[in-house]
């Protein structure tokens, strides 16, 4: 009887211990032991008319998770410079992030000119947006959260623990701005509208490989992950490798 006692508690402790090491609550990125790696080297380079996709399955389980993209204009913004960004396809594929308190300044002014295609009387009405306060004309416009990628290197760790969250970001945003008539015509002098966005206070490295931390919920439990890739321009992205835990 003690040695069937005995034996059923080290086979509970022997199962116990297994679980602990199969499913580590913290990994170090670009790490290969206990995770499964996909290599399939690839670069995106989209325009802003057609975009350059790739979607990854992480865990090869037949479901695409992340999803990574070069040009086109999903949003409908104004300019003619395409845009690289990542985004999670489902709720439980989540892409590591850091958050801020991102503060946008705003200023306000307008200008008396002539039209120098007709020569017309012409009012532009300016307003620019910026990440950062340009000068002591900007006032603060508004406080809010925001989430921006976190370009890990190699040999940094990540955990259970970590800021996760399920997005859709660019990795570089970048200035805009955009020129038209307001509709206003008053005695003869036209008005325009000149709206700017200044927005590159924030922007993923480039030229240098980097790892996107991800955690996808499986029916086995929470994994930990990341996706290595290099950012070559604004829109242009280099694809090496992914790996999930086992």
């Amino acid at each position: 009887m003690r040695t069937f006692i005995l034996l059923i508690f080290g086979l509970s402790l022997l199962g116990s211990c297994k679980k602990d090491l199969s499913n580590p609550t913290e990994i170090t990125l670009g790490q290969e032991e206990g995770m499964i790696e996909t290599i399939d080297y690839k670069v995106l380079e989209g325009t802003i008319f057609n975009a350059d996709t790739s979607a990854i399955d992480l865990n090869n389980d037949g479901i695409l998770d992340v999803e990574i993209i070069s040009g086109g204009n999903p949003n409908g913004l104004t300019g003619s410079i395409a845009e690289a960004r990542i985004r999670s396809l489902h709720p439980s594929a989540k892409l590591h992030v850091n958050q801020i308190q991102d503060t946008t300044f705003y200023y306000e002014t307008y200008q008396f000119t002539s039209n120098p295609s007709n020569g017309e009387d012409m009012v532009i009405l300016s307003k620019s947006f910026s990440c950062r306060r340009e000068s002591d004309n900007y006032e603060v416009n508004s406080v809010a959260p925001k989430f921006l990628l976190d370009p890990n290197v190699y040999g940094e760790k990540i955990s259970f623990g970590s800021s996760f969250q399920e997005v859709d970001l660019t990795f570089v945003e970048l200035n805009t701005s955009s020129f038209e008539p307001t509709g206003l015509v008053d005695q003869g002098v036209v008005y325009y509208g000149l709206t700017s966005h200044f927005k590159d206070c924030w922007g993923f490295p480039m030229n240098t490989w980097r790892y996107i931390g991800v955690k996808l919920f499986t029916p086995s439990g929470p994994k930990l992950g990341w996706i290595r890739l290099q950012l070559l321009s604004s829109s242009k992205v280099s694809i090496h490798s992914w790996a999930i835990q086992n």
